[in-house]
């Protein structure tokens, strides 16, 4: 929160009161408590990229982050890696007689926590770039200003979600002034810093479903994702979130997601659901998968669903057999074989990300024991290099005499 000035009389100022006391008798009755103060009342991060949140999804946010005349809640905001911090500000001016004078800022950064399994989280400030000048700023008598752009540098250059800190302050007139007297302070504070909202900042502009994205799943994704840029170190992280950091999984009945139908398998992801019903304990591949697509798209990366299926999907009497995996959300030595109907993965380009299963051993044969991520989409279902398969199917070999792969979408999210 803004820190307010402390009250301000100086020695002058005082002489002043006294002076106007004796010379004019009808000021009697008012007693000077102090200097007045103006008040922030609106904060807009420059730049920034449109986004809903749960409350008013779809609908899209306002562009000011902090309106104190509107609902006076603050919202975050979410730009692009390296994005410029730039804010603009307004000041309320309570008292009846105008204002002229100027905001400063002394300094600049970006906090935020860093990422531990195992924590304490470590506080963490990256410098921004600031200009030590002077913003004129004019508030008419019992009116608010208008917005006064601070310039600043850039955000980190990587995924992350953090504050906005500034040391700030706006002088000026305060009351009557004897000539000379130095600008008193009206707000903020020199040599405190002060938190200016929270911004998440994804890697590029994000896409598909999440194209105006939801502020849960930016923050849930840049958690994940923190301080990577380069895509394959995004989606590496976002698929291990999801293992490590979500849901158990249990292979029964999506908790997340609808389906079009059993012929069309593009799904809708309930992110409301998701968010909201936190006493929810387990998801299927499907949910895993879409949220791998949910969160890819939120910071900028198209991702798809693949499915490794019979013709009738979901039949029971048409399984096949996995090498040894473990369930996310199972003790670490709980590898074993499963009977699957179907599988389904997020999907990018040529290679698949797994968020429900961590496999035993890789393509290679060797000691894994991790999520799949950045498998060959084509190598990922099975290797067969006698006399081990390698892959996720065991059995059938080859697995195409009954099972293929289709991509399909994630085509919407409520």
């Amino acid at each position: 929160m803004i820190i307010p000035p402390p009250p301000r009389l100086t020695h002058k100022l005082i002489a002043v009161c006294a002076v106007a006391l004796v010379v004019a008798g009808s000021w009697a009755s008012i007693t000077f408590q102090g200097a007045p103060q103006m008040a922030l009342t609106a904060v807009d991060h420059k730049f920034g990229l449109p986004t809903t949140r749960l409350a008013i999804a779809p609908a899209v946010n306002r562009e000011s982050e902090f309106e104190i005349l509107g609902d006076s809640a603050w919202i975050a905001a979410a730009k692009v890696q390296g994005s410029s911090a730039t804010v603009e500000l307004s000041w309320h001016n309570p008292t009846p007689i105008p204002f002229f004078g100027y905001a400063r800022v002394y300094d600049a950064r970006f906090h935020y926590q860093q990422r531990s399994l195992t924590g304490p989280y470590a506080d963490v400030y990256v410098p921004v770039s600031h200009f030590s000048y002077d913003h004129f700023v004019i508030i008419g008598a019992l009116s608010t200003s208008s917005p006064v752009q601070i310039p600043l540098g850039s955000l980190p250059s990587f995924v992350v979600g953090g504050e906005l800190q500034l040391k700030i302050d706006l002088r000026g007139n305060i009351g009557m002034q004897l000539p000379g007297e130095p600008n008193a302070l009206a707000w903020g504070n020199s040599t405190v810093w002060n938190d200016f909202g929270t911004i998440y900042l994804t890697a590029q502009s994000p896409t598909g479903v999440q194209t105006i994205p939801w502020l849960e799943t930016l923050k849930q994704a840049c958690w994940f994702a923190q301080e990577q840029s380069a895509e394959s170190d995004v989606r590496r992280e976002i698929t291990k979130g999801i293992f490590f950091e979500t849901k158990v999984y249990d292979g029964g009945n999506s908790e997340f997601c609808t389906l079009q139908s059993t012929l069309d398998l593009d799904a809708v992801f309930n992110i409301t659901k998701f968010f909201k019903e936190t006493d929810i304990k387990y998801m299927n591949c499907l949910d895993g998968a879409a949220m791998n697509v949910v969160f890819c798209e939120s910071l900028g990366f198209e991702t798809k669903l693949i499915y490794y299926r019979s013709a009738n999907f979901g039949d029971k009497s048409v399984y096949f057999t996995t090498n040894l995996l473990r369930p996310a959300g199972e003790p670490m030595s709980t590898y074993q074989e499963y009977d699957f109907t179907f599988h389904c993965l997020a999907y990018s380009y040529t290679n698949v990300y797994d968020g429900v299963v961590a496999h035993k051993y890789n393509l290679g044969g060797y000691l894994y024991e991790m999520p799949v991520w950045d498998w060959n989409y084509l190598s990922y279902p099975q290797v067969n290099s006698p006399p081990a398969v390698r892959g996720l199917i065991k059995s059938p070999v080859p697995w195409t005499t009954t099972f293929y792969s289709e991509i399909k979408d994630v085509i919407g999210v409520l």
